[in-house]
């Protein structure tokens, strides 16, 4: 199997900007090319993304958990909660969040959709309820992990609300021992006062940590 992609990117998201720092972007966009297949080639296009983070290393930021790790072994509580979607949509519908807290604190909680006549709608405060955990096992970790099947996520939009409920579709990919990739399909609305709410739907990538 051989896959050529050329991508075109038209909008953006930026999670972080801390110039000289830590910059992180999420582009939409359009893909075009061409996948061969046992001799066959077939082509290739739909809406996606390019999303990545460019950043410096002043010091091993590890040591400086190491006395919250050990407290953690004491007392139960979580040190570090990360979720972050993307969403392709229906009909250039697309965005997404990112929910990113530390000992309970929000470090970055935000996001953003993009219409398909190309409006964009700010979200905030945003906040993610799990309704299915998922057991996953790894050979290379000494215990069993849970990461969630299904979840909705709620946000506060300029004129309105906005909420999906997601489903993980394929097999997490394990990144790390408490990091997994995955895609999912989402079923969602957006509502505004004195309208008729607006459905959307369609695929998505999503990262998510607990420690």
């Amino acid at each position: 199997m051989a896959l050529s992609l050329t991508y075109t990117g038209k909008q953006l998201i930026w999670w972080a900007d801390l110039p000289q720092l830590f910059s992180y972007v999420a582009a939409f966009g359009d893909l075009q090319g061409t996948l061969r297949l046992n001799g066959q080639d077939y082509t290739v296009s739909g809406q996606g993304t390019f999303e990545h983070g460019f950043a410096r290393k002043p010091c091993n930021y590890d040591a400086l958990l190491r006395p919250l790790r050990a407290l953690q072994k004491l007392c139960r509580f979580t040190l570090m909660h990360y979720h972050y979607n993307l969403l392709i949509g229906a009909n250039g519908f697309h965005g997404g969040m990112m929910l990113a807290q530390g000992l309970g604190i929000d470090f970055r909680n935000l996001g953003g959709i993009y219409w398909p006549d190309g409006r964009f709608i700010q979200l905030t405060q945003i906040a993610v309820d799990y309704l299915e955990l998922e057991d996953l096992e790894d050979q290379a970790l000494s215990a069993t992990i849970q990461f969630p099947k299904k979840w909705v996520v709620r946000a506060i939009a300029e004129s309105g609300s906005f909420e999906y409920t997601a489903t993980r579709q394929s097999p997490p990919a394990h990144i790390a021992a408490h990091m997994i990739y995955a895609d999912f399909q989402f079923l969602g609305n957006y509502r505004t006062p004195g309208t008729d709410d607006v459905a959307v739907s369609g695929h998505g990538y999503g990262e998510f940590v607990r420690m």
